[in-house]
């Protein structure tokens, strides 16, 4: 009888074991399939991310290139106001100079003149 106790003993632990080893497969399956589940959701974080990234690089490019223009357009303008400038300061010039020609003219001819109405 001993052997049939001994038996039965080692026939219950190995219908224990198997089902250890059933629910261990059980819970490994389980969590391949949260590794997995993870691991995909992990590619779609990345994916998003550098979806992101180039969206970023994108509006910097068109950022920088915005500024750029608009630097050319105001260096354009400037050069332009200060042509513009230049031109008025150089009429403002003729006008003075036109001024003190007359006004040379004037100091020698009105003494010349009062001179030759008085003798």
């Amino acid at each position: 009888m001993d052997d049939d106790l001994r038996f039965s003993k080692i026939d219950d632990a190995i219908q224990k074991l198997a089902t250890i080893a059933t629910d261990l497969s059980k819970m490994l399956a389980v969590h391949e399939h949260r590794i997995l589940s993870q691991e995909k959701t992990a590619d779609s974080i990345i994916q998003s991310i550098e979806k992101r990234r180039e969206e970023i690089d994108n509006r910097f490019k068109d950022f920088y290139q915005t500024v750029r223009v608009e630097i050319h357009e105001i260096r354009d303008n400037n050069l332009k106001q200060n042509s513009d400038q230049n031109e008025k300061i150089s009429k403002i010039e003729q006008i003075i100079w036109m001024y003190i020609g007359a006004c040379a003219l004037l100091s020698w001819a009105v003494p010349f003149l009062i001179s030759k109405i008085f003798r």
